[in-house]
C-alpha cells in the first residue's frame, strides 16, 4: 500500500539538511545547526523570490542612541530627557516595492461653474450670481514619479505612509538576502502578500489618481480666470486618455522599521524609526503644560475672531463685508474647536512627512499585525534618563 503524502510541507536546510523552524511569514530561515540563511519561496514566484533584497539595519544599541540624541535636540523634550524611561525597541523588516512611473493624461471636462460678482451701481453695491457651462481640456503629466508600495494588505496606516516616503526620499543601499549576516542583523520579517505584477497595477492606479486630481485642479484654476468669484464647480462630463511612458518596478526590498516606546509620568509614547539611518519618521510626544497654555490662548483667540466676524456680518453695509465677517466667524469657530481638542489630548504627533491629524487609530497598524504573527512581547523599561 502506497504511503500517504504528508499534509504539512517540511522545510530543511539547503546546506546540512536539518529541519527548519518556519511560519507562513518566514522569508529567511536561519539553520540553528549550521547557521546557513535559507531563502524560502512560499509566497512569491520563484524567480521573484530569488531577487529579493534587504536594507541592513543598525544595531539595537545604535537605534536607542539615535532616539536619545533626537530627544536631547528636541525643543520640547530636551527639558524632560532625564525623566524619560526607555523600553526595549522592536524591529521589523517590512516588504516594499518601488515603482517609477511616467504618465501623460489628456483630459476634457464640462463644468458648471457658479460665480458671485459684486457690482457697484451709483452709491450701492449689488451682488449678482450666475452660472456658466465651460468646456476645459488639457494635458497633465507625471515624470519619473517614485511611488512606494507596501506589499501587504490591510496595514496601510499613518506610520507606513511616513516610512514609505522616507524610504523613497533616501533610497538606501540594499543587498541580496543571503549576503546579510542574519545572526547579527536579522529581524522578524513580514513577507509579501502580492507579486510584482500586482505592484504594477497599484502603481498605475496611484499614478492615475494623482493625475486625475491634478487635472481637476487645473480645470478649476482655468474656470477661476473668468470674471467674478467662483463659489461652486460641478463636473458634468469628463473624458480621459492615458499614455503610459514608463512603468517599472524595482525588486522587492525588505526595509527595517523600528518602534521604540518610552514612558513619562505614567504616559506611554512611541518613536517610529527607519532602521538604516535611525531617523525618527513619527514621534509621539507628551502634551506639556506650556502646550496647553498655547492651546488655551489659541482657543481664546479663535473665540475673539468669531466675535469680530459676527459683529462685522451684523453691521455690514456691503455684501463683501458680510462675506468677510462670515468667514472670520467660521474660521474663529474652527480654531477654537481645534484648540479645545488639543487641550484635552495627552499625545502630540510630529512627522516631517505627513499631516498629523487624528492618526492615533492608524499609527500602529504595521506593528499590530506583527504582534499577531510573531507574539511580540514588550519588555519593561531598560534605560532611565539620558544614559545608555
Amino acid at each position: 500500500m502506497a504511503a500517504e503524502e504528508p499534509l504539512v510541507q517540511a522545510f530543511r536546510c539547503q546546506r546540512c539538511g536539518a529541519p527548519l523552524d518556519v511560519t507562513p511569514e518566514t522569508i529567511i530561515a536561519i539553520c540553528k545547526y549550521c547557521g546557513y540563511p535559507n531563502v524560502l519561496t512560499t509566497n512569491l514566484p520563484e524567480e521573484e523570490a530569488s531577487s529579493i533584497r534587504v536594507v541592513p539595519t543598525l544595531p539595537e544599541k545604535t537605534i536607542i542612541e539615535k532616539a536619545m540624541e533626537r530627544t536631547r535636540r528636541d525643543p520640547d523634550l530636551k527639558g524632560i530627557a532625564d525623566k524619560i524611561r526607555w523600553r526595549k525597541p522592536y524591529g521589523l523588516y517590512i516588504p516594499f516595492y518601488t515603482a517609477t512611473v511616467s504618465l501623460d493624461l489628456e483630459y476634457w471636462m464640462r463644468l458648471r461653474v457658479r460665480y458671485v460678482e459684486n457690482i457697484r451701481r451709483g452709491n450701492r453695491w449689488e451682488t449678482r450670481t450666475y452660472s456658466r457651462i465651460l468646456d476645459v481640456s488639457g494635458k497633465v503629466s507625471l515624470k519619473d514619479e517614485k511611488i512606494p508600495i507596501l506589499a501587504r494588505k490591510g496595514v496601510h496606516g499613518f506610520s507606513v505612509r511616513a516610512m514609505g516616503l522616507h524610504y523613497i526620499n533616501r533610497h538606501p543601499d540594499s543587498m541580496p538576502l543571503e549576503d546579510l549576516d542574519w545572526r547579527k542583523y536579522g529581524l522578524n520579517t513580514l513577507s509579501a502578500e502580492f507579486s510584482r505584477s500586482d505592484a504594477e497595477d497599484i502603481a498605475l492606479e496611484v499614478g492615475l489618481n494623482r493625475l486625475k486630481a491634478k487635472a481637476y485642479e487645473e480645470a478649476v484654476s482655468r474656470a477661476r480666470g473668468w470674471r467674478g468669484r467662483v463659489v461652486n464647480v460641478n463636473v458634468l462630463m469628463r473624458r480621459y486618455k492615458l499614455d503610459i511612458k514608463e512603468l517599472s518596478i524595482e525588486p522587492l526590498t525588505l526595509v527595517p522599521y523600528w518602534r521604540l516606546t518610552y514612558e513619562f509620568r505614567g504616559g506611554i509614547y512611541r518613536y517610529y524609526m527607519s532602521g538604516w539611518d535611525g531617523e525618527v519618521v513619527i514621534a509621539e510626544e507628551p502634551v506639556l503644560p506650556k502646550h496647553r497654555i498655547a492651546y488655551l490662548l489659541g482657543g481664546i483667540g479663535g473665540g475673539g475672531l468669531s466675535s469680530i466676524g459676527a459683529v462685522m456680518a451684523a453691521m455690514a453695509q456691503t455684501h463683501t463685508t458680510t462675506f468677510l465677517g462670515a468667514f472670520l466667524f467660521v474660521a474663529g469657530a474652527l480654531l477654537s474647536y481645534t484648540m479645545g481638542k488639543k487641550i484635552l489630548a495627552t499625545v502630540r504627533v510630529e512627522s516631517p512627512y505627513c499631516s498629523t491629524g487624528s492618526v492615533e487609530e492608524e499609527i500602529e497598524k504595521i506593528f499590530e499585525k506583527a504582534e499577531t504573527l510573531f507574539d511580540m512581547v514588550s519588555s519593561g523599561p531598560i534605560i532611565v534618563g539620558g544614559e545608555f
